[in-house]
């Protein structure tokens, strides 16, 4: 099984669109869902949305926003797959049968942290340049899997081994409830301990929903949204 966890600050259209795109293209494999809500609620058009529609998904309501690391410290201990996907709420789904996909490359390489290209950045696409590529291929789904090895996998949608990512904590700071510092400590524990890093670069597309700009424009920042 796979587990996945989404932390909302509650933008329900891009959480809609989410769910719906994993309705569409998730596949057959096994999964379980949780979206936290840090310091805020769902509304009640939501709530019912899910109820009616992803009665599988997990809800779970934290009284403060205590950043990205202190709630990873807190679900990853309740996750039960074999396989942790950290998927954001901004995500969209963009290729079918994902998460049996997801499932056959933590099968082939259970030692291996990856993150599907992530179509959509402004800045450094696909994450860090590397010229080492791996080639594997699966008979089950009939996939060339093209890998790319990196030093560092951000967490907009990265899969990691439950054993042993599941037990790890992470340092957090209450006064900065950024993203990122996670992301670097992650990668600095999977060196630690051995766990390869790549992206892969064909089977799994994921999308940015909107572009960083986009973003600050829907939510009404005056200076990156300016729109022709």
């Amino acid at each position: 099984m796979i587990s996945i966890y989404t932390l909302t600050m509650g933008r329900e259209l891009y959480l809609k669109r989410l769910l719906e795109s994993i309705k569409l293209l998730g596949g057959s494999a096994p999964f379980e869902h949780y979206i936290i809500w840090q310091g805020v609620k769902p509304s009640e058009e939501f709530s019912s949305f899910v109820e009616k529609e992803h009665s599988h998904v997990k809800m779970i309501l934290r009284d403060k926003n205590e950043g990205i690391a202190s709630t990873m410290n807190f679900i990853l201990p309740q996750l039960k797959g074999k396989a942790i996907m950290k998927l954001d709420e901004d995500a969209i789904l963009r290729s079918p049968d994902f998460f049996d996909h997801v499932q056959e490359l933590n099968r082939m390489f259970p030692d291996l942290v990856f993150s599907p290209f992530p179509v959509g950045l402004i800045n450094n696409l696909g994450g860090p340049h590397s010229d080492q590529r791996r080639v594997a291929y699966s008979e089950k789904t009939d996939t060339y899997y093209t890998l790319r090895l990196v030093a560092h996998i951000g967490g907009f949608a990265r899969v990691s081994p439950a054993d042993p990512t599941a037990s790890w904590t992470f340092e957090h700071d209450l006064s900065d409830t950024a993203s990122g510092s996670e992301d670097g400590q992650h990668s600095r524990k999977c060196m630690e301990q051995r766990l390869g890093m790549a992206y892969l670069e064909n089977a799994l597309i994921v999308e940015h929903q909107e572009s960083t700009l986009g973003q600050h424009a829907r939510y009404g920042d005056s200076y990156f949204g300016k729109r022709f």
